[in-house]
Parts: structure tokens; sequence; C-alpha cells
């Protein structure tokens, strides 16, 4: 294969499976600028806020990230890599993470947790735990940065209980 060839099997690799969103649209700017400089003219990145229902993305987001527009299934890919925002400090609104299990209370019952009906604000790490979970096929590898808290703490060991199941 020439340098040529394979600059053009790169660029349609990547215009077939690389797809991104971030709720940020100055990095979504910056990454479609790294993507263009490395060969990818057009490449599968947008803008919205992944902890909203998939009803509520922007049509860019729902073509890339939506399955069926009826159902507001999302998409499953092999592979998702996700570095959330972390921090105490920033919450989701109760209206956001309602949608998900783990903007729930959870409680211990033996060995496992339970989810309870209460609703509660929480940290975006937590519900994207859930958010890449449903968009990851089965099978597929998911690589998501999250503090150590969540693999020890007994405060938030629903998470990694979560996670398991």
């Amino acid at each position: 294969m020439t340098d040529s060839q394979f600059d053009i099997a790169k660029k349609n690799m990547a215009e077939r499976c690389v797809f991104g969103i971030d709720k940020e649209s100055d990095l979504v700017k910056i990454a479609k600028a790294y993507m263009a400089i490395i060969g990818d003219g057009k490449s599968g990145l947008v803008s919205d806020n992944t902890l909203h229902l998939p009803e509520d993305y922007n049509q860019k987001a729902k073509e890339l990230f939506v399955e069926d527009e009826e159902t507001n299934t999302l998409k499953k890919f092999d592979i998702v890599l996700t570095n959330p925002p972390v921090g105490s400090k920033i919450k989701v609104v109760k209206e956001d993470s309602k949608q998900f299990d783990l903007g729930h209370t959870w409680k211990k019952e033996g060995d496992t947790f339970v989810r309870t009906d209460k609703e509660k604000p929480t940290e975006p790490q937590v519900l994207f735990v859930e958010r890449c979970l449903e968009m990851l096929k089965d099978g597929g590898r998911l690589a998501l940065v999250l503090p150590e808290t969540y693999f020890h703490a007994p405060s938030v060991r629903y998470v990694l209980d979560y996670l398991i199941k």
C-alpha cells in the first residue's frame, strides 16, 4: 500500500468510524480542526449535551447518535472513549438526571444495591457511566476516566456495582 492509498484509507476509516459529541462547542471546533489536519476532512464531531434526552439533541447529533427517533434509541458502538467532566460542584439538573437509573438514590440490600424512586441531582461523571453503557454494543469496550473514589469509596459503591452488572 502506498502512502497515498494509506492516507485515503485512513480518511475513509475516520469518516465511517470516528464520532464524537461534547457539550463545549469550542472543544468540538478544536477537535474538528485537529481531525482536518490529520486527514479527516469530514469529521463526525458535534456539540450537544450528551446527558440530555436523545429527543432533545440537535439534528446533527441525532443523525450521528440516535438509532431510532421514534423510540429515541441511541446507536450502539464497538468502542466508547470518554473523559467526562469531574467534580462534586458540577451538578446535573434534576430534570436531566431523573432519566438515568444512576440519577436516583441507591440502597444496599445484602451484597448488592437497589435503585430507589427518589431522584437526586447527580455529578455528571456518574451519569456518563450509564450513558456510555447505553451507547456500547454487547461485547464492546468502554474506556472511561473516573476518579479512583468510584472504585473503593463506600458512599459511591453503587456506581461500581452498576458497572459490574
